[in-house]
């Protein structure tokens, strides 16, 4: 499982990402595609900020934007 090294962060970047759709739900149907477009850089950023190997993440990501937009979303990888 990864664990970032700042819940905080993270939890405030969640909901800020959950206020922005609601405000602009135009974007929901773009996430497919955004989170296909990030999922890389994210990989790295895991890798230096958790020391997990990059290579230990999945790839491409295997969630899908329902799954990584719950509150209770935790990966399993």
């Amino acid at each position: 499982m990864l664990h970032s090294t700042k819940p905080q962060g993270d939890a405030r970047e969640h909901t800020e990402v959950q206020r922005l759709l609601i405000q602009n739900p135009s974007l929901r149907p773009l996430l497919p595609g955004i989170i296909a477009d990030v999922y890389g850089s994210a990989r790295a950023m895991a890798e230096r900020d958790t020391g997990i190997d990059e290579s230990t993440v999945p790839a491409p990501c295997p969630w899908n934007p329902g799954e990584i937009l719950s509150e209770a979303f935790l990966p399993d990888a």
